[in-house]
């Protein structure tokens, strides 16, 4: 989240006519007063905030009224920061339990008064449940604060138990050398294939498979691979990954904010470029106890380095 935060930019929101989301959510100057029913709103919405993916609350941006432009901001509403300053919303946001780490307040001086201010709060998305003032646990749903259901809570505590791993992936196409020209080769991708660990939990044991149309792949790299049809009826290539480490025949922990790089495929490359954005991709990721994650992309959704050398 960035900290460039000022009148200009809260006005563009306005302008640009920026709609309320899981992550974005506008308040009133009046949403901001020493009231226990607006103190529990305060940590109703934060807590929310956190529970759900992270995001930004504004106070001092009120939305329109009527339905027609629901939850669009329509003009600045700026606090009074003598009768609310930072350090006291600072205190209502800490009255939730347990504390969330790396809630940031920005005050943004509004030109109407020297008084004036808007706060924008950043909070970022927790890795436990945190519990509003009024001892209830909420998410963001539908542009609002709602109460979570048991099994929300729970999936919410367990995001510190379970590594968070998430897969990127580098593409390009090369000028095949001449040694591999008797595959009748002339250009290939050269696909890499990297890991991080975006949680909090260190991952022990990581096992990762990528797989593509089996036409599509070069017989240039042909080792950890196994086939299957897909629902479509046409023939797969999987290849296999993990954290193993060959010289060291153990498996390397992977730290959290720690990235990996995994292996480096290749494939045949079409000869109609226009058909190459289009080749799909699918992935699961296991790790340790977690859930398994898996995806489907397509080529134009990585973006093609195109390495060939320029012809004329």
């Amino acid at each position: 989240m960035s900290k460039d935060w000022n009148q200009t930019r809260l006005e563009q929101y306005i302008i640009d006519g920026i709609e309320e989301s899981l992550t974005l959510d506008y308040k009133a100057a009046a949403s901001l007063d020493k009231s226990d029913k607006k103190k529990i709103e305060i940590t109703k919405d934060v807590s929310a905030m956190a529970n759900s993916a992270g995001g930004i609350l504004i106070y001092g941006i009120a939305e329109f009224q009527d339905k027609a432009h629901e939850h669009l901001p329509e003009r600045l509403d700026p606090v009074d920061r003598m009768a609310f300053s930072k350090e006291w919303l600072e205190h209502i946001i800490g009255n939730i339990q347990p504390r969330i780490d790396g809630v940031i307040i920005h005050p943004v001086p509004i030109s109407s008064a020297t008084n004036h201010v808007v706060y924008v709060v950043e909070i970022p998305q927790s890795h436990t449940a945190h519990q509003a003032r009024d001892m209830r646990y909420y998410k963001r749903f539908n542009f609002e604060s709602v109460m979570m259901s048991d099994y929300e809570i729970r999936d919410v505590m367990g995001r510190g138990q379970f590594p968070k791993l998430e897969l990127g992936f580098s593409l390009e196409i090369i000028r095949a050398p001449e040694e591999i020209n008797q595959y009748k080769i002339n250009d290939y991708c050269s696909l890499s294939v990297t890991i991080k660990n975006t949680g909090v939990v260190r991952a022990e044991y990581i096992t990762c498979f990528i797989c593509l149309p089996s036409y599509f792949v070069s017989p240039l790299k042909k080792i950890g691979v196994s086939q299957f049809t897909d629902r479509n009826g046409v023939l797969c290539d999987r290849f296999r990954m993990d954290n193993f480490d060959n010289e060291k025949k153990s498996y390397v922990p992977l730290l959290p904010s720690v990235e990996l790089s995994l292996r480096t495929l290749k494939f045949m490359s079409s000869s109609n470029d226009q058909v190459l954005p289009q080749t799909e991709m699918t992935w699961i990721v296991h790790a340790d106890n977690a859930a398994p994650r898996a995806g489907t992309t397509t080529f134009a959704d990585i973006g093609i380095i195109d390495r060939r050398p320029k012809e004329g």
